[in-house]
């Protein structure tokens, strides 16, 4: 906690409710575990945050926002997936929403310390949030904010649907239409104006199942533009998920919202879904749910069998010996007309020479010590795929692979959207790298042949093409002919990077 926090600790709200630790944060509220002194049980306590700088304006809005959260959570408090709020105070002028306490994670949080989920798990966890959206729709309350932040697993196995502070109901005309929400969960439709509807709740859904089903997001890029760009565009790619519940995302991601799977749908589909016959499931996925909805008590604790750790390879160490021994040599050189003028008593004008004899080698000294003292790298995570030569680094994430496979050596990566004609964006490195003489070099069907193994210390072709699965590599590793490396004409030997 930070020193403001620790310095709330005791204080004691409308004289009922003492603070006894923070337990989340966001950008404009904080979370507490409280005691209720009256009924000496423990609560949650949401406090309103609040710049010092805020205008009156914004700090109004704030307010407004706070109490419009608490009255429509209140209305779903009855519902077993939406957390209960108890009292709403005030302290300070300010509200603070008082809540029934469930010791929880969030979905995003589990994802990260556990990896993905078992496709069970995965439709437990949509039936419940499905359910908590459709009694909320029902009321004429949209979310607007369905991300798995937002999805809390409690350690008794409980799915609560929480955050509705940027809720809106449908009646309420002094609300907003500008794009709220998370880049990656914002339905297509409400980056062209469109007023947010129950359907955009659905989409926002479908891409939090994707992420608990995959680990990553379905449409998250290296720019705002390119986020967009993705979520009006590009349809997700499934690599872990079984095809029953891929096909139920996939109809809550539809572009056009006419298209998008109802509540009802939704429920009936994953419903099926559950019912359906053995599913091929990740091999670190957790362990299956005991009843929808829920998940087992022990969600908090290490799981057996955690996300697979990155690969990191490098090169072997005489490469970077000779490198250093060149760059001492260099250096040796750089100095030694500097030595001459310091024992001896050389002429005046040999001063200019030898400022250009020690820049000259310096520079290479340089040149020795940056590619060959930093080592060539390869590393395969779950959501990356990098490769360090010569101290450029070539980066692809898993968004821009459709295939992964080692051949004949190499590490060769099939790209989901490769750039093929001279006028395409990005052919400029297409041709600088289909001119080189070894790896990273792309063909004309867009296979990049990234690197040789041979070139890392300690890589063996198991090793790499096992990693290398993670990015699906079945249709892509049919083929078992030797890859194809480009020769360069004489001197050119230009070399980009992949980000």
């Amino acid at each position: 906690m930070t020193a403001e926090a620790d310095d709330a600790v005791g204080t004691r709200i409308a004289g009922r409710y003492q603070l006894i630790e923070q337990i989340g944060a966001g950008a404009y509220g904080t979370v507490w575990r409280a005691v209720d002194e009256v009924l000496n049980v423990t609560v949650a306590a949401k406090q309103l945050r609040i710049s010092v700088a805020a205008s009156p304006g914004h700090t109004s809005l704030l307010v407004t926002r706070v109490m419009r959260e608490a009255r429509m959570v209140a209305k779903l408090r009855d519902h077993p997936n939406v957390v209960t709020v108890l009292d709403v105070v005030e302290e300070n002028n300010l509200p603070w929403i008082i809540m029934e306490y469930v010791p929880s994670v969030s979905l995003a949080e589990a994802i990260r310390t556990r990896g993905v989920f078992s496709a069970d798990e995965v439709i437990r966890i949509g039936i419940a949030i499905l359910e908590a959206l459709a009694a909320a729709h029902q009321r004429g309350i949209n979310h607007r904010d369905v991300k798995p932040a937002n999805v809390l697993i409690g350690h008794d196995g409980r799915v609560m649907l929480v955050d509705f502070g940027v809720a809106v109901q449908g009646s309420d005309p002094a609300i907003t239409e500008g794009p709220i929400g998370t880049l990656t969960y914002i339905a297509p439709e409400h980056f062209a104006g469109i007023r947010r509807s129950t359907a955009g709740d659905l989409f926002s859904l479908g891409a939090t199942l994707y992420y608990a089903a995959e680990g990553a997001s379905a449409f998250s890029r290296p720019t705002q533009a390119a986020t967009i760009q993705a979520v009006l565009h590009d349809h997700p790619r499934f690599v872990r998920t079984p095809a029953s519940l891929a096909s139920v995302i996939e109809g809550l991601l539809a572009k056009d919202p006419a298209d998008r799977l109802t509540s009802s749908a939704g429920l009936a589909a994953l419903r099926s879904a559950l019912a359906a016959p053995h599913r091929e499931e990740p091999e670190h996925a957790g362990e299956q749910l005991e009843r929808p909805g829920e998940l087992p008590k022990h969600i908090g604790e290490q799981p057996k069998h955690a996300a697979e750790p990155p690969i990191e390879l490098r090169e072997s160490r005489l490469r970077r010996v000779l490198g250093g021994i060149l760059a001492v040599v260099a250096l040796a050189a750089a100095a030694a007309p500097w030595s001459v003028v310091y024992v001896g008593d050389p002429p005046a004008w040999i001063g200019a020479p030898a400022a250009v004899w020690s820049c000259f080698f310096g520079s290479w000294a340089v040149i020795f010590g940056y590619l060959f003292c930093r080592p060539d790298l390869l590393l395969i995570s779950e959501t990356t795929l990098r490769y360090r030569r010569d101290g450029v680094d070539h980066i692809l994430t898993r968004e821009q692979i459709d295939g992964a496979r080692v051949r004949a050596g190499y590490l060769e990566v099939r790209l989901s959207d490769p750039p093929r004609s001279s006028g395409s964006p990005g052919s400029a490195w297409v041709r600088r790298y289909q001119v080189r003489s070894e790896p990273p070099c792309l063909d004309s069907s867009g296979v990049l042949v990234l690197c040789a193994l041979g070139d890392l210390s300690g890589a063996s072709a198991e090793q790499i093409a096992s990693a290398a699965r993670r990015f699906g590599n079945e249709e892509f590793a049919a083929s078992s002919s030797a890859p194809t490396v480009p020769t360069a004409p004489p001197g050119d030997r230009g070399v980009t990077a992949l980000t």
